[in-house]
């Protein structure tokens, strides 16, 4: 984290193995959703870098990445639509200089 601090607002934490369908966790299908346990993921990560980094204010984006999605049509929109997030994030983010590392 300290070692690229020009990188520090470009973060993107891709997460993977989310359950859509909770397959893995049945007790999940019946006491919560697909979204909360995104939104659940999100908030553990957020504040394990807001400890790690000691700033609070630590934001970054994330996006949930499914690889089990054969014969799932829906499934397959919305890993099409979430790659061209990921896609769409990187291709925003204003060029860092790496000629003058700090190392």
């Amino acid at each position: 984290w300290r070692q690229f601090p020009m990188m520090q607002a470009q973060w993107i934490f891709v997460h993977t193995a989310a359950d859509p369908y909770a397959k893995n966790n049945p007790q999940r299908r019946k006491t919560s959703s697909f979204e909360a346990a995104c939104a659940n993921r999100v908030e553990v990560v957020t504040e394990a870098m807001q400890d790690l980094s000691k700033d609070k204010s630590f934001t970054a984006a994330h996006v949930f990445v499914e690889c089990d999605v054969e014969d799932e049509e829906v499934l397959e929109a919305v890993l099409a639509k979430k790659q061209n997030n990921f896609f769409a994030l990187i291709a925003n983010f204003v060029a860092v200089r790496i000629d003058s590392l700090p190392f």
